[in-house]
């Protein structure tokens, strides 16, 4: 069975008020990789920055000087909550493979210079 995560986006639409608080998501799929392997840990990062950052941005579309900072907080809280999903889902099986690679997922994410 497919497994999926949706990263929502809600937190970044609460903290601007220029938009109206509607909340977005996408779907990602990560039922084909094999998260203990850090490889695999760093396909998943990818599907999430690309996830957030389309979800962030819609929920951010401002000229405002401060955008890049709401954008940059959306996506921090989008893929903490996704990462955080997946873990509750992997908390009957145990794993520090799979624990240790979602925070180098989220410390990827986090690092990457947006546009």
């Amino acid at each position: 069975m497919l497994r999926t995560l949706t990263a929502a986006a809600i937190l970044a639409l609460a903290i601007t008020s220029v938009q109206a608080a509607t909340p977005e998501s996408l779907g990602v799929t990560y039922g084909d990789l094999n998260l203990s392997s850090p490889q695999d840990a760093s396909i998943l990062a990818d599907r999430l920055q690309v996830a957030a950052q389309e979800v962030c941005l819609n929920a951010n579309d401002t000229k405002a000087p401060i955008r890049k900072i709401l954008v940059r907080r959306c996506i921090d809280i989008a893929v903490a909550h996704a990462t955080a999903d997946i873990q509750d889902q992997l908390e009957s099986r145990p794993n520090r493979a799979i624990r240790a690679n979602l925070v180098s997922v989220r410390q990827q994410v986090a690092s990457v210079e947006l546009p």
